[in-house]
């Protein structure tokens, strides 16, 4: 900015020099549009502002999601399994809550199903542990978005879909302790 507008003082100073009519300090022609360029800058900068505050307001603690979590059996091996909703609407901050959980344990299947904005499908994120050979993540995905009205998928480990309706949570949970196991 600072080389721009050395640039610019030059430029006047030489239109002077030589008598030769100044050109119009019209930002909008002169400066390539910036006041339309400030403008979206704040309005990024808005945006930004808001996004930062209603993520701020859905900070969600792990080990206290982790005491919701109950002991299974993975096919002879022992683990924690969770599935929760929680009050988050950015996939991203489920991502990262998701993989905070399973970094957290060893042995873990993690379900989280976050909130829909403006009657947008509710994302939901699959994370387990790598060392669970017998849980797919994109396998359940797939099976619970079929009972609560959504799409997904994913690789063994990280898995994410969006559901539509929470009506059969319960069925949908009974499904996924029912995964675990075979």
């Amino acid at each position: 900015l600072e080389t721009e507008e050395q640039l610019a003082n030059e430029n006047l100073a030489l239109c002077e020099k030589l008598a030769v009519k100044k050109p119009k300090v019209d930002d909008d022609n002169f400066g390539g549009g910036l006041s339309k360029r400030i403008n979206e800058m704040l309005a990024k900068l808005q945006d930004l502002q808001q996004r930062l505050t209603k993520r701020e307001s859905q900070t969600i603690s792990v080990d206290d999601l982790l005491k919701q979590a109950t002991e299974r059996d993975f096919n002879g091996e022992k683990g924690l399994a969770l599935m929760t909703q929680v009050e988050i609407s950015d996939r991203n901050y489920l991502s990262e809550v998701a993989d905070k959980i399973r970094d957290k344990k060893s042995n873990i299947a993690v379900v989280l199903i976050g909130e829909g904005e403006d009657g947008k499908p509710k994302p939901m994120i699959v994370a387990v542990s790598k060392s669970l050979k017998s849980v797919h993540a994109g396998k359940i995905t797939k099976e619970l978005c079929a009972i609560m009205d959504g799409k997904g998928g994913g690789r063994p480990d990280f898995a994410q879909g969006s559901v539509s309706s929470i009506e059969n949570l319960s069925t949908a949970k009974d499904k996924f302790y029912e995964l675990l196991g075979q």
